[in-house]
This record gives C-alpha cells, sequence and structure tokens, in this order.
C-alpha cells in the first residue's frame, strides 16, 4: 500500500497528495461515474443545509489559519516550517500559485525535505505546470529513493498530462522497487496499472 503518512502538522500531505493527483486519472482510465439520486422531501434539504454550514465554516477556519500563518512567517521569514504549514493552509484552500510560494521558500531554508518537495509537486501539477511537477518529484526521490508518493505521482503526471507513458510506467517499476505491494488509491495495484498499460501501448 502506498504510504499515507502524514502525523501531523507540517508533515507532509500524502494522503491528499495522492488523491489529488490522481483522481482525474482515475475518473479517466479505471473507475465508473457513480450517479446518486436525492429524493425531493423529507429531511434531504437539511442535510444538505447541514453539509453547507459545516463547508462554511470550515472555510472560515481556514481563512483564519492562513492570516495566522501569513503573519507568523512575516515576523518570522527564516521559519521554514512556518512556511511549509502556510504552504499546506494554501493547499487545502485550492490557491496552487500561493502554495507554490510558499513551499518554495520553505525550501530555500530546508532544501533536503522531500515531503515538501512532493506537495510542491501536486501544486505545480494543479496550477497546470505538469513538467515543473515532475522536476519536484525527481527533487523528492534524489532525496529519498524510497519516497512511495513522489514516484506514484511523478508516473501520474507523466502519463497523464505528459502523455509520456513510457517514462511513466518506469516511473512505476521504480516504485514497485521500493515497495512491490503499492497500491494506487482505487485499490488497484501499481502492478496491475503498469499491465494495463503495456496492454494497451
Amino acid at each position: 500500500m502506498v504510504d499515507k503518512g502524514r502525523a501531523g502538522k507540517g508533515y507532509v500531505k500524502t494522503q491528499t497528495v495522492v488523491m489529488a493527483v490522481f483522481l482525474a486519472f482515475a475518473a479517466g482510465f479505471f473507475a465508473g461515474i457513480v450517479l446518486t439520486i436525492i429524493k425531493s422531501g423529507g429531511t434531504q434539504p437539511q442535510a444538505v443545509d447541514a453539509e453547507t454550514t459545516a463547508a462554511m465554516e470550515e472555510a472560515r477556519q481556514r481563512k483564519a489559519q492562513i492570516a495566522q500563518l501569513e503573519a507568523l512567517t512575516e515576523k518570522n521569514p527564516q521559519d521554514g516550517e512556518a512556511w511549509t504549514r502556510l504552504g499546506h493552509a494554501y493547499f487545502d484552500d485550492d490557491r496552487p500559485e500561493k502554495a507554490i510560494a510558499a513551499y518554495r521558500r520553505s525550501l530555500e531554508i530546508r532544501p533536503g525535505n522531500a515531503d515538501v518537495w512532493t506537495d510542491l509537486g501536486v501544486m505545480y501539477r494543479r496550477n497546470h505546470q505538469p513538467e515543473e511537477a515532475v522536476q519536484a518529484f525527481d527533487r523528492a526521490v534524489l532525496i529519498n529513493p524510497e519516497h512511495a508518493i513522489a514516484w506514484f505521482n511523478k508516473g501520474v503526471v507523466l502519463i497523464h498530462d505528459l502523455k509520456q507513458v513510457d517514462a511513466g510506467l518506469q516511473a512505476w517499476e521504480a516504485l514497485l522497487e521500493v515497495n512491490p505491494m503499492a497500491k494506487a488509491p482505487n485499490g488497484q495495484t501499481v502492478e496491475e496499472l503498469i499491465h494495463h498499460f503495456r496492454e494497451h501501448e
């Protein structure tokens, strides 16, 4: 299984990272679309209202967290951990350009953090910069050759965004050397994914 890793604040957002990169890919190649029909009336509108209220509260808290971290990094610009946390907050707020800037500041201070390089790669991909994403994943695996998330994400970007299937499969094969039992978020093994593409080349 691909490592889901983040134990607390400031660590790589590995679960979010894999899902963010893989979802469009999985939807296009392997996953069906499930449509849920909600019957009118009953308690459903209340449930939707409750969900909306919870989402609004979560967004409010995220904005407050971003403001606090922006103030912290302005006061302590050499605090690499604070820049990482700010990058994570922008990541969760779907602000890739801001996240990229924050992660890059973190890496200027602590360039050997493979987790942050991986998160930076995801933000580059979300910002429609796949070449930069691959470069960031390459830096991550150069620092930590066993970084399964970086290997997996590199394969996704190469195959899905850059249409470089052979290079992407090589990245996944490198992942299997690290973890022969690695799986994609949808439960399919990486070995099965490689086999699928080999059959359809």
